[in-house]
This record gives C-alpha cells, sequence and structure tokens, in this order.
C-alpha cells in the first residue's frame, strides 16, 4: 500500500490547514509508528478559524485555517488512528502569544503491540 515511515514530523504546520483532523488522518496512511510535532491551538473553548482566507495564517489561498481546541486535536489524533503520548505546553513563538504544544503520538497497533 505503498511506502511508510517510521516517523512523522509536523512542526507548525497543522494550524495552517483548513481541515486538520483529515489531514491527520491522511498522515496515519503512511506512518509506521511515531507523529511528533509541534501546533498552535485554539485559544478559545471552541475551535477557531483563521478570519482571512488566503491570508498569512493559510497555507491554502481560499480557505481560512482551522485551530482545533486541545481536545479537539487530542480527540482528531484518537480518531486518525493515534494514541497521544505526550502533549506538553511550549512557547507561542516570538511574535504569537496563542497555545502552543509539543506533542508526540504512536500508530495505536504499534502501542498495543508493545503492550
Amino acid at each position: 500500500h505503498g511506502i511508510k515511515y517510521d516517523a512523522v514530523l509536523a512542526f507548525g504546520i497543522l494550524y495552517h490547514l483548513p481541515d486538520p483532523a483529515a489531514t491527520l488522518k491522511h498522515w496515519r496512511t503512511f506512518c509506521n509508528g511515531d507523529l511528533i510535532g509541534w501546533t498552535h491551538v485554539s485559544p478559545y473553548s471552541s475551535e477557531y478559524e483563521y478570519p482571512e482566507a488566503g491570508g498569512a495564517m493559510s497555507a491554502i489561498d481560499t480557505q481560512p485555517s482551522k485551530w482545533l481546541t486541545k481536545e479537539q486535536f487530542a480527540e482528531a489524533l484518537d480518531q486518525a488512528g493515534f494514541e497521544l503520548l505526550d502533549m506538553s505546553q511550549a512557547l507561542g513563538g516570538a511574535f504569537n502569544t496563542n497555545p502552543a504544544y509539543l506533542f508526540h503520538a504512536r500508530i495505536k497497533e504499534a502501542t498495543e503491540c508493545k503492550s
């Protein structure tokens, strides 16, 4: 079913996308082990769409980026087939004070086999 990678690194990309949950599901199709990364999460109690489609925060010119809450991000990982092993708050960046997290997840099958 194509090439599989032992690890996928995703630093600072998910919150630039219009559907980060779908992206996680896509990454699961070629991830054979660990997903490690850093992402901003919504500073609000619900998901947040960056208001300017095609603005600096959007990786796709015609659609706004979507920021998930920390809880929605954990749920999206689970629904994509990853087990969240760690999620630690990190600095938001020099120009950004929104919450950011380092995360480490592993495909569920790999975690279940090691138990």
